[in-house]
């Protein structure tokens, strides 16, 4: 690995280690209705959200909204 490579993610395991706490990753709880209401594909693909009327995680996929199946 070249030192530049070292350096970068040297950077990003400290800014990890900044901006997350212990619990790690803190989806926003939203309705089916609500994530039916992200109508706007440019801006919610790749958003990641816990659906707490079907108890569903879901990730935004070009518009089209995915269940994340957990085993």
């Amino acid at each position: 690995m070249s030192p530049e490579w070292a350096n970068l993610f040297n950077q990003l395991i400290s800014q990890l280690q900044l901006n997350l706490g212990n619990e790690g990753y803190i989806l926003p709880k939203l309705t089916t209705a609500q994530i039916a209401d992200l109508t706007d594909a440019n801006k919610s693909t790749g958003a990641m959200v816990y659906d707490s009327t079907l108890n569903e995680f879901k990730v935004n996929i070009n518009g089209d909204w995915k269940v994340v199946t957990v085993t």
